[in-house]
C-alpha cells in the first residue's frame, strides 16, 4: 500500500517538485544522481536543460523500488533549502520516515549496497560517508573569489573591461566553417552575398549560452594574434565569477603557452586542481561532483596555436580516469568526449592552425573580428580626446592602409595611437610620421622610453637610447632565443630583475605567476603581443656582434601563405622577416649604430646583406605567395631601387589564396616604381572591396584577369 501511496504521491507533486529543486543549487541535484546507477545517469546527462534534467530524475526515482524510493525522498527532502513544509510533509508521510529501514542501517549504504559493482567512483560501499553538501558551493565560491582577485591584479586598464562586450564575434556552425574555407576558388561577389547567410555576429557571453545537446560541446574561436582572445576568455572568467552564465556550476581556463611548461604525466583531476584551483578540503567529492555533472562544467584552453604538441585522436579511444596521461593526450581526450562527456570545451586558436583541429568534433566555430573601421575611429578619438591634434592624428591613422590594418588589431590600435602621440607632440610633420610596421615599433619603443623619463625634443631619441641600451639588448637578445626555441613564456631566471621590472612597468612585458610540473610558484613572463617578440628579435638580429652575416643570411626567409596540415606549427606571427627588411632601411642606421656600439659603416654593411637577398629574390621565380611576402618587405625598406627592381615583370600571377587590403597596398605601392605596363593576373583569388580600391591608383596595371 506505501508503494502505491509514494507512487502516485510523486506524480502528483512533481510540477511543484520540479519547480522546487530548480531554485536549489547543484549539489541538491548531484546527491540524488548519485543514487542512480551508471545508465540511469548517462540517460540524464544526455538531457541538457535543467527542469527536463530533473523531471527525468523524478520518473527514474518513480520506477525504483519502494525502499530505494523511501530513500532518496528522505535524502531529497533533507538536502533541499527551499521545499515548503507542506510538501516536504506529503513526501515523507508518503515514505514513510524510517518505516521501511532498520534502525542500525545507514540509508545511504543500504542503498549503495544494491548498487552494481562500478555504479561509484568508490566500490567499496562501506567506505562511504554521508557528504558534506556544501563542499562543492564552497570550492565554487573559492573559485569565484580567486578569478575575482585575478582579474584585479591583471586589469591594467588599457582597455576596460567592458568594452570586451563589445567585441563582435562571428558565430557559424562547423559546416559554415568548411564551407568558408572551401570558398577560395569562388570570386568575389559570391563571397560577399553569401556572408550574411554564413555567420551571425553574438557577443562573447553568447558563445557559453545553453544548448539543447546533452554530449560535449566544443566550441573554437579564431582570431588574429592581437585580436583580443585571452582577454575574451579572462573577460568570461571574470564574468562567471560575477554570476553571469548561472547554469555553469565551475569554469577552468588553462593557456597552452604556460601548459607547455608541463612535460610530466598528469591525471584529469591533477590538472584541474594543481594547476588551476584546489579544493581546500576533501578533493574527493568535489572531483566526484565534477565527474557527475560533466554539463554544469567549462573548461577553455586558450592558444592552441602556442602549444607544442599536436592533438592526438589516436590514443583517445579509452581512458582512465586516474592514470596519468600527457597534457595533449588529456586535452585530446576533452575534445572528442571521451573524457567529462558532456562538459562544454573552448577552445582559441589562430586561423592558420585551426587545420590542425579535427572539424568532426565541433560544434561552432566563432571569428573574432576585431575593430571595424567605426570602432577604430572611436578609439582613436577617446585616446586623442584633449589633444589638440586629435584631427590630424585620425586623419593620417585613416589614410595609410597599412596603419590602418594594424588598427583593426585593438593591442596594435593602442600601439599606433602611442606612436602619433609621440610623433604628434613633437611637432613632427606629415612626412615624418610612421607609414610602415617597422617605424610604428620604433616609434613605439622611444614612445614608451620618453613617457617614462619625461624627455622631448628632435634629440631625445639617441639620448634615450644611449641610457638604455644595455636593457633594451638584453631584452632584444632573450626575444631572439625565443624566437629560436619556439619559446613565448620566460622565467624571471632567464632575464635579469632590472630588465623585467623596467620593461613591465613600460608596458612591454607582462609579469604573471607561473606552476611547472612539480606545482611550484614560480614568475614567469611574457612580451605583450607576439609580434613585439619578432620585432625586438629583429633588432638583435641587426646589431648583435654575435650573429655574423652568415648566419644573418640563414635567419632571413620568405614565409607562404599556402598552409597544409603537415607544415611545421610556429608559435609566432610571420612578421619577423618584414621587421628585419624593414631595419634595413637607411631611415635606421644611426638608431641602429647607437644600439649596436657601432659605427655607422659597420650597420651598413649589415643592411645591404639583407637589401642584396632582397634583390635576388627579386630577380628570382616565386610563387604567388612569396612575391606578396617579397612586396611587403620591399615597402619596408622604402628603398625605389629595390621596388623598381620587384616591378620590372610583366605579369603577375595570384591564385588560389586571399589577397588583403594591406597585401594590395605592398603590391601597388611595387608596381607604382614599375617603368612598364604589367598584367595582373588575380583569378581565384578572394580579395576585399578595399583591397580593389586601390588599383585604380596604379596606372602601371593595363590588364587585370
Amino acid at each position: 500500500m506505501q508503494e502505491m501511496d509514494l507512487t502516485a504521491e510523486l506524480e502528483t507533486v512533481k510540477p511543484e517538485l520540479v519547480d522546487v529543486l530548480c531554485q536549489e543549487s547543484d549539489v541538491v541535484l548531484w546527491q540524488i544522481t548519485g543514487y542512480l546507477n551508471q545508465e540511469e545517469q548517462a540517460r540524464v546527462n544526455r538531457v541538457a536543460e535543467k527542469r527536463s534534467r530533473l523531471s527525468l530524475i523524478l520518473d527514474i526515482i518513480a520506477q525504483k523500488d519502494c525502499r530505494a524510493r523511501s530513500c532518496i525522498i528522505q535524502t531529497l527532502c533533507m538536502a533541499c533549502q527551499f521545499l515548503p513544509m507542506q510538501l516536504e510533509t506529503r513526501l515523507m508521510s508518503a515514505a514513510g520516515e524510517g518505516s521501511s529501514f532498520d534502525d542500525t542501517t545507514d540509508p545511504l549504504q543500504e542503498f549503495s549496497r544494491r548498487r552494481p559493482a562500478g555504479d561509484s567512483l568508490f566500490d567499496d560501499p562501506t567506505t562511504i560517508k554521508r557528504p558534506r553538501t556544501d563542499l562543492p558551493e564552497i570550492y565554487k565560491s573559492s573559485l569565484m573569489s580567486m578569478l575575482l582577485q585575478r582579474h584585479e591584479e591583471m586589469n591594467t586598464g588599457i582597455l576596460k573591461p567592458t568594452s570586451l562586450d563589445h567585441i563582435p564575434i562571428n558565430l557559424m556552425s562547423k559546416n559554415m566553417w568548411k564551407e568558408r574555407m572551401d570558398r577560395t576558388r569562388r570570386n568575389l561577389r559570391d563571397l560577399q552575398s553569401c556572408k550574411s547567410e554564413m555567420a551571425r555576429c553574438v557577443k562573447v557571453l553568447e558563445l557559453l549560452e545553453p544548448s539543447n545537446t546533452s554530449e560535449s560541446r566544443v566550441i573554437v574561436l579564431l582570431g588574429k594574434a592581437g585580436t583580443g582572445k585571452t582577454m575574451l576568455m579572462q573577460h568570461i572568467t571574470y564574468q562567471w565569477a560575477k554570476g553571469a552564465l548561472p547554469d555553469l556550476s565551475l569554469i577552468y581556463l588553462f593557456e597552452f603557452r604556460q601548459l607547455n611548461l608541463i612535460k610530466k604525466k598528469l591525471t584529469l583531476r591533477q590538472l584541474l586542481f594543481n594547476f588551476f584551483h584546489k579544493p581546500e578540503e576533501d578533493e574527493d567529492l568535489v572531483f566526484e561532483f565534477i565527474c557527475t555533472n560533466p554539463q554544469r562544467l567549462c573548461i577553455i584552453f586558450d592558444g592552441y596555436d602556442e602549444f607544442a604538441g599536436k592533438i592526438d585522436l589516436v590514443g583517445t579511444h579509452t581512458y582512465n580516469m586516474e592514470k596519468p596521461v600527457s597534457v595533449i593526450e588529456l586535452f585530446s581526450a576533452l575534445y572528442t568526449g571521451k573524457l567529462l562527456n558532456g562538459c562544454t570545451l573552448l577552445v582559441t586558436c589562430r586561423p592558420k592552425d585551426v587545420l590542425d583541429l579535427p572539424l568532426h568534433a565541433v560544434d561552432q566555430v566563432g571569428e573574432v573580428l576585431g575593430f571595424d573601421h567605426r570602432q577604430v575611429e572611436e578609439f582613436t578619438r577617446n585616446f586623442f580626446n584633449d589633444c589638440s591634434y586629435k584631427e590630424q592624428a585620425l586623419r593620417h591613422l585613416m589614410e595609410d592602409p597599412n596603419i590602418l590594418n594594424m588598427c583593426y588589431v585593438p593591442a596594435l590600435c593602442f600601439v599606433c595611437c602611442m606612436c602619433l602621440d609621440h610623433s604628434l607632440s613633437q611637432g613632427c610633420g606629415k612626412s615624418q610620421l610612421p607609414n610602415t610596421m617597422t617605424q610604428v615599433y620604433i616609434k613605439m619603443l622611444l614612445a614608451f622610453l620618453s613617457k617614462k623619463q619625461a624627455i622631448s625634443g628632435p634629440k631625445c631619441s639617441k639620448t634615450l637610447l644611449q641610457k638604455y641600451r644595455q636593457e633594451i639588448n638584453e631584452l632584444s637578445e632573450l626575444a631572439m632565443r625565443g624566437l629560436d626555441q619556439s619559446n613565448i613564456v620566460f622565467y624571471a631566471n632567464d632575464v635579469s630583475n632590472s630588465v623585467i621590472k623596467f620593461f613591465s612597468e613600460n608596458a612591454f612585458l607582462s609579469v604573471f605567476e607561473v606552476k611547472n610540473e612539480d606545482r611550484v610558484k614560480n614568475v614567469g613572463c611574457a612580451f605583450i603581443h607576439l609580434t613585439m617578440q619578432e620585432f625586438f628579435a629583429a633588432l638583435h638580429l641587426i646589431t648583435s656582434d654575435s650573429i655574423n652575416e652568415t648566419e644573418l643570411r640563414k635567419s632571413f626567409n620568405l614565409k607562404s601563405k599556402w598552409i597544409s596540415k603537415n607544415d611545421r606549427k610556429t608559435v609566432f606571427t610571420d612578421m619577423f622577416h618584414i621587421f628585419v627588411s624593414g631595419l634595413s632601411s637607411k631611415e635606421c642606421t644611426s638608431l641602429l649604430s647607437t644600439l649596436a656600439r657601432h659605427n655607422e659603416s659597420w650597420v651598413e654593411k649589415r643592411q645591404r646583406v639583407i637589401l642584396h637577398m632582397l634583390t635576388k629574390l627579386g630577380t628570382s621565380n616565386l610563387s604567388g605567395p612569396k612575391i606578396i611576402e617579397l612586396c611587403h618587405c620591399a615597402h619596408e625598406t622604402q628603398d625605389p631601387q629595390l621596388a623598381e627592381l620587384i616591378g620590372a615583370h610583366q605579369k603577375y600571377e595570384f591564385r588560389n589564396f586571399r589577397l588583403t587590403p594591406v597585401d594590395m597596398n605592398a603590391l601597388v605601392y611595387i608596381l607604382k616604381h614599375s617603368r612598364r605596363d604589367v598584367c595582373l593576373d588575380i583569378a581565384g583569388c578572394s580579395i576585399e572591396v578595399e583591397g580593389l580600391d586601390v588599383l585604380p591608383r596604379c596606372s602601371a596595371i593595363q590588364g587585370l584577369v
